[in-house]
């Protein structure tokens, strides 16, 4: 099977992903996002995690093209990406980030001082 050729990192990738690793915050994330994208890319980058998220979930490609407006090449190529080691973990960080917010939202609810 022939394996795929690693791509070093160049310095301006490597100081991006510092900087992306340095924001806490979705706020801060999202200025920093808008700063950097048009609203297009911003747009495009949002709906390919919606496509990762409802192939996740199990939704069949005609039930993403409905709720989501795209083709069924985008989504099978975001199917052919979930195979990849580095997108399977992207996509389980996003699962337990998700799975996070929501007990933490719970548990404001019954713990308003917090």
């Amino acid at each position: 099977m022939k394996q795929k050729k690693q791509i070093q990192p160049n310095f301006f990738e490597l100081q991006l992903a510092g900087t992306l690793a340095d924001i806490h915050g979705a706020e801060k994330m999202l200025v920093f996002l808008r700063a950097f994208l048009s609203k297009n890319e911003l747009a495009q980058l949002g709906t390919r995690l919606a496509i990762h998220a409802e192939l996740e979930a199990g939704q069949s490609y005609e039930q993403i093209q409905k709720k989501l407006g795209v083709s069924s090449a985008t989504i099978s190529l975001a199917s052919q990406q979930q195979k990849n080691s580095a997108m399977k973990m992207a996509l389980q960080l996003l699962a337990l980030d998700s799975w996070a917010r929501e007990k933490a939202e719970k548990i404001r609810r019954y713990l308003p001082f917090l």
